[in-house]
């Protein structure tokens, strides 16, 4: 059995690529039955509400996911 620390060290040396794949797997393992199983949080709601305004507001001030993951994949390096 590996420890947390051993863990998370060889998700490192995993490609950003995988390391979404392996994400993506935890998160359909532990959701089990799907979303409706975690609880919403009232404040990621507000968060929600006070962006989806905000995008209303103003459309171009938005990107997209890919522009999102694009940005990200550049810090990691």
């Amino acid at each position: 059995m590996s420890t947390l620390a051993e863990i998370e060290s060889a998700v490192e040396t995993l490609s950003p690529t995988e390391q979404e794949e392996l994400l993506n797997r935890l998160v359909m393992k532990l959701g089990g039955g799907g979303a409706s199983e975690f609880a919403v949080r009232e404040d990621h709601v507000r968060l929600l509400d006070e962006r989806f305004a905000a995008y209303r507001l103003d459309p171009s001030q938005v990107s997209t996911w890919e522009e999102v993951k694009r940005r990200f994949a550049a810090r990691r390096g």
